[in-house]
């Protein structure tokens, strides 16, 4: 049994915003907290994840509540090299990506920002496809989804990651969306490169979804997202561009970060990375979103703090 925690805030301060709630605002956010506990059998091919998060109270949407869900739910057996996991589990559209990336606690992933579901409740199954430099992933999700987003709709998601060098990986994703009368709801489609060496990680990707209307559908998302982070320097450097080619579709409902519905834009982050213990890291950033209409742009100055243990 191995149980583990992670927790995240920021002291932060909002110069300018678009919404009047967020102008000017400063303060402290414990934004996420993340209880695990893994539990791996000896000898046996098979463990079992639980996870919970509470989120802290979000200032600019004046809430004063802590929320509480159970995160992940699985189990997984691994047989000939090959993984089958059903339960409460990550959405492909961000499992690779989140991993790469490593920064959740300065911020999520672009797709994950912009609402595409980060978890599903189903059976998947991944591993190598002929060989160790292809590999595939496949999840069928169920209406039973936990807390879920679109909970009475059935996805069907699956994913190709290709190794071209020893530095260079290039996945591929798709998914389909039915409503519960089976029908086409939505479609996501995602290319993902990633390039890494010792010190250094640079990653981009274009994520598309495409809503075909009707009642409990998500809105449409088209992003492209570049990041990369390097400890070649004197000081760890961070850096992230999102840019939203359609306006963002959960818009003013992000949590601590709302952007505006009425305008595509791009997101600047730029952050460094500091350790003061195994457990304890700083990471001062800046945020900045600059909308394509007259709309006024957004900064967020934030010292975040995540303690692991």
């Amino acid at each position: 049994m191995d149980p583990s925690l992670i927790a995240f805030g920021d002291v932060y301060a909002i110069p300018d915003h678009h919404l009047d709630a967020a102008d000017n605002d400063a303060g402290l956010w414990l934004r996420r907290l993340y209880l695990t506990l893994d539990l791996t059998p000896a000898e046996l091919p098979i463990s079992l994840r639980l996870r919970s998060e509470t989120n802290g109270p979000d200032h600019i949407a004046e809430s004063e509540d802590f929320s509480s869900q159970l995160k992940d739910a699985y189990f997984e057996w691994n047989t000939h090299n090959h993984k089958i996991i059903f339960g409460k589990q990550s959405a492909l559209t961000f499992q690779r990506i989140e991993s790469f990336w490593k920064f959740r606690s300065l911020e999520k992933t672009a797709p994950d920002l912009q609402g595409i579901t980060s978890r599903i409740f189903g059976l998947g199954a991944s591993g190598p496809l002929f060989s160790d430099e292809v590999r595939y992933a496949f999840v069928i999700s169920t209406s039973g989804t936990l807390g879920v987003d679109h909970a009475q709709q059935a996805k069907y998601q699956a994913s190709l990651d290709i190794k071209l060098t020893e530095r260079l990986s290039l996945e591929l994703y798709a998914d389909e969306l039915k409503s519960e009368h089976d029908t086409p709801s939505a479609n996501t489609e995602q290319v993902f490169i990633r390039w890494q060496d010792d010190r250094t990680r640079i990653g981009a990707h274009y994520t598309h979804r495409d809503s075909h209307g009707g009642d409990n559908t998500p809105g449409d998302v088209e992003l492209f997202s570049v990041f990369a982070s390097t400890s070649a320097t004197p000081w760890p450097l961070i850096a992230r561009v999102d840019r939203l080619l359609e306006p963002s579709a959960r818009g003013e409902n992000i949590d601590y970060m709302p952007f505006s519905p009425e305008s595509k834009s791009t997101l600047y982050i730029l952050g460094s990375e500091y350790r003061l213990s195994p457990e304890l890291r700083l990471l001062p950033n800046i945020e900045y979103v600059n909308y394509d209409r007259d709309i006024a742009s957004d900064w967020y100055l934030k010292l975040t703090l995540e303690f692991t243990l």
